[in-house]
């Protein structure tokens, strides 16, 4: 065989999808990389910026205040009811404790837990006669969904 014979070279199908999907996941590797450093930059100056990492980790508790505007939809004939605007206070406690309050002119919802267990407790407030009242045990799965929407808030706090 001559060193120097041209064979001709042909790249099937399957060998190039094989190096497109080579390629394509190294470069998802390489853009999901560079946005996790971002990520960790952005979150290191937001720290910095609130304080030394000893004050950071001394955080217990937080509390959010603020407001909440709910869509009410539209009425029987078609118009757009107007939103409900109330208050919002959302507070949370080490190591997975939370209670979420939203309050209105006509109602107030109350969710919280301690960890283990949490509840529910809802008012509707009427025009005539004493409040309505509806308080319920949370458990099971979304028991976990708050411990872990708890666990997150205070992360960036850790």
């Amino acid at each position: 065989m001559n060193l120097f014979s041209v064979r001709p070279f042909y790249i099937t199908m399957k060998t190039r999808l094989f190096f497109s999907i080579i390629v394509f996941a190294f470069t998802t590797i390489m853009t999901q990389a560079a946005l996790l450093e971002n990520v960790d930059g952005i979150v290191s100056k937001a720290r910095a910026y609130l304080g030394s990492e000893e004050a950071l980790n001394g955080v217990h508790s937080i509390q959010y205040r603020g407001t909440v505007t709910l869509n009410q939809g539209k009425d029987a004939d078609g118009n757009d009811n107007p939103p409900l605007v109330g208050k919002a206070i959302l507070s949370f406690e080490k190591p997975s404790s939370q209670k979420i309050e939203f309050i209105f002119d006509k109602q107030s919802l109350v969710t919280g837990f301690n960890g283990y267990e949490g509840y529910e407790y809802v008012e509707g407030k009427q025009e005539v006669g004493d409040p309505v009242i509806n308080i319920r045990s949370i458990g099971g799965d979304e028991l976990r969904r708050n411990k872990a929407a708890a666990k997150e808030n205070l992360m960036f706090f850790r």
